[in-house]
């Protein structure tokens, strides 16, 4: 399965981003429509990639931050509110194109038996913004495709950060965007002032 680096415009709260897709994926993402942001369940769809011949998706949804916490804290409780077994969780960085991003990456498991989905993720924070992206696929698919759905999860880039507003985990590091190569033209919203949080 080929990857495609592509680029994800028109976005709500300027979250624009760029991330390897692979290519026979298909764009389900649903319409933009107003949320309530005051339920900490409720997410924003970004983008929802499909293989319509399984069970296999690349998912990214943000909100606002929740004010106080971490990330990680935030992403755990995204987890509870999505019945999300957590296998594996820490901080790291995603990106390498332009920019490194901090983020929390983690590994977790939905559903029972036959219908266990597996899931890998990438959450951050930027400039009050809270955003998750998943790659899923059933149990039964996981070494056909996992791979393929983590490294595309992993090349995640925003094209207009503002930089980490809260802290990342609570393990006394300070973790900050590395800037690889300057690129000012991605540097500029391309979503209407309407759109902002």
């Amino acid at each position: 399965m080929q990857l495609l680096r592509r680029t994800f415009t028109n976005r709500i709260a300027s979250l624009d981003f760029t991330m390897k897709a692979p290519a026979d994926f298909v764009d389900r993402t649903p319409a933009s429509k107003k949320q309530d942001f005051a339920k900490q369940s409720a997410y924003a769809p970004l983008l929802a990639l499909v293989l319509p011949s399984d069970q296999v998706s690349i998912d990214v949804s943000a909100r606002p931050g929740h004010g106080n916490g971490t990330v990680r804290e935030w992403f755990t409780q995204f987890c509870i509110d999505h019945e999300i077994r957590l296998l594996s969780i820490g901080p790291t960085y995603v990106g390498g194109l332009r920019k490194n991003h901090p983020v929390i990456m983690a590994g977790g498991l939905r559903g029972e038996d036959d219908k266990e989905e597996v899931m890998s993720f990438v959450a951050l924070e930027d400039g009050g913004r809270f955003m998750v992206a998943r790659a899923t696929c059933t149990r039964e698919l996981e070494p056909r495709y996992m791979s393929i759905l983590e490294e595309s999860i992993y090349s995640l880039e925003l094209l207009c950060h503002k930089g980490p507003t809260a802290r990342l985990d609570d393990d006394g590091a300070k973790y900050e965007i590395e800037i690889l190569q300057d690129d000012p033209q991605n540097e500029k919203p391309s979503v209407p002032a309407a759109w902002a949080w």
